[in-house]
């Protein structure tokens, strides 16, 4: 048993635990409480600034619980997330970026490693 949960470790990061627990979670919360029943929900992803609007569509028990992944790709400002509908979801933002992109470098007022 000790095995099965070292490759649980090793292939998993501890954000994807945490997903994969809160996903899990709100599944059997739903089909608990009889939601699955109800469902039709719209989810739209607006990020003002970037001029970028995604729009969801979750209607009845067929893929209530289908993972759904947006790209969003230079994102500034801002990240709205509206639901519409009868039903619940689960959000999860990712932010990363590279030090080496201009943008983010923070530069002196004064060079002082020359």
């Amino acid at each position: 048993m000790a095995q099965h949960h070292e490759a649980w470790r090793w292939r998993f990061s501890y954000q994807q635990l945490i997903q994969l627990f809160a996903m899990e979670a709100l599944v059997y919360y739903s089909y608990n409480s009889r939601i699955k029943d109800v469902t039709n929900l719209m989810l739209e992803i607006d990020i003002p600034d970037s001029n970028i609007t995604h729009s969801i569509k979750i209607v009845g028990d067929h893929n209530i619980a289908k993972g759904r992944t947006v790209d969003l790709v230079n994102v500034w400002g801002h990240v709205n997330l509206v639901a519409y509908g009868a039903g619940q979801a689960l959000a999860q933002l990712d932010v990363n970026w590279g030090i080496d992109y201009e943008p983010f470098k923070d530069t002196p007022s004064v060079d002082c490693f020359i």
